[in-house]
């Protein structure tokens, strides 16, 4: 096989199962994925800020009131769409 098919292969592999993680055979799994930990729940689980985690844990917010917090983005972008009705989408002049 050329590199170019097996790259191919692997993509479609990924996209398949983008979440599936391969372990080496001579790796033991609760070796590499000792760092990690279950949680009871996503929710309700206590996340120390200070903690060491993974850098895509950073798109994780914790929301006072998610609800508020809905509300007053949803009244933004109304505004904002009221707004680019009544300058015919000319925002910046």
């Amino acid at each position: 096989k050329t590199l170019l098919e097996q790259r191919r292969k692997e993509q479609k592999e990924h996209q398949e199962f983008p979440d599936e993680v391969q372990v080496k055979e001579d790796e033991k799994a609760r070796e590499r994925f000792a760092r990690y930990r279950s949680l009871k729940s996503f929710k309700k689980s206590h996340w120390d800020p200070k903690e060491n985690l993974p850098e895509s844990y950073s798109s994780i917010y914790h929301f006072a009131s998610f609800k508020a917090t809905q509300r007053g983005v949803m009244a933004d972008m109304k505004e904002l769409a009221r707004a680019a009705q009544t300058h015919e989408g000319r925002f910046w002049g």
